[in-house]
């Protein structure tokens, strides 16, 4: 009778030290899922987080009676640095250039057995207010061809003329014309051909620039009058002989 007392009291002894080292096994491990989170892991979000008493968490500082932390944002904005002032595209004494009006007029062609020589009237007009000083008159005569993109060929702020003539002052609203001729051997023209015949078609580039202004530049096509109103110039036979063309106009490219 005894021994089933004493095995009964064991068993009792067994069973209270097994649920206490339950209860303390448990608190220490709720405990640190409540205050703290594994590195380099994202913390559960803030209605997840409770304590060992089923309360929501609370960070470390505030628990301890500090002020709480204030969270930091998911994804921080870029630093936007103050972007670097582009650079001007217009050099600083043209910031205020004179607009310029560019205007030519074929006068004549002339061919000699050697070359072909193009005289023209250029007039540059300042449509600006201030004066534009030591302006320059530069240009070319080359003939089209086939080779190469028209507008390839046409002159631009940057292609490579001769200086022909000095314009001087231009006063705002003021017009200064000068007459040019431009030679070139017909050597160093370039014929189209068009079936079996070979034609030349002039093209007069022309740029004025100066002090004060934008540069400004045009091509002008030399031709025979069209055949009909509103048709292109007729180009000039390469086998024509020597003679003088009056009857001759332009037409503006660009």
């Amino acid at each position: 009778f005894w021994w089933w007392i004493r095995a009964a009291l064991a068993g009792l002894v067994v069973l209270g030290a097994g649920f206490f080292l339950y209860r303390r096994r448990d608190a220490l491990v709720r405990q640190p899922i409540a205050t703290t989170a594994s590195p380099g892991l994202m913390p559960a979000p803030a209605s997840m987080k409770t304590g060992g008493d089923g309360s929501p968490a609370r960070d470390n500082e505030a628990a301890a009676g500090g002020p709480a932390a204030t969270p930091a944002p998911a994804t921080p904005a870029p630093v936007q640095a103050d972007p670097a002032p582009a650079p001007s595209p217009v050099p600083p004494l043209s910031r205020n250039a004179a607009p310029l009006g560019l205007e030519t007029k074929i006068v004549r062609l002339q061919r000699s057995m050697m070359a072909i020589t193009v005289t023209a009237t250029i007039s540059a007009t300042n449509r600006g207010s201030k004066p534009i000083e030591d302006a320059v008159l530069l240009g070319d005569l080359v003939g089209a061809h086939n080779s190469a993109p028209l507008g390839e060929q046409l002159a631009n702020g940057a292609t490579d003329l001769a200086e022909l003539e000095r314009m001087g002052s231009i006063g705002p609203g003021e017009s200064v014309s000068k007459t040019i001729q431009i030679r070139r051997t017909i050597s160093e023209l370039h014929g189209i051909q068009q079936g079996s015949t070979v034609v030349f078609v002039p093209l007069l580039r022309i740029r004025v620039e100066g002090e004060g202004a934008s540069p400004i530049a045009s091509t002008v096509l030399v031709g025979h009058p069209p055949e009909r109103s509103g048709g292109k110039p007729t180009p000039f036979r390469a086998d024509a002989p020597p003679q003088v063309y009056s009857n001759v106009i332009g037409r503006a490219l660009g």
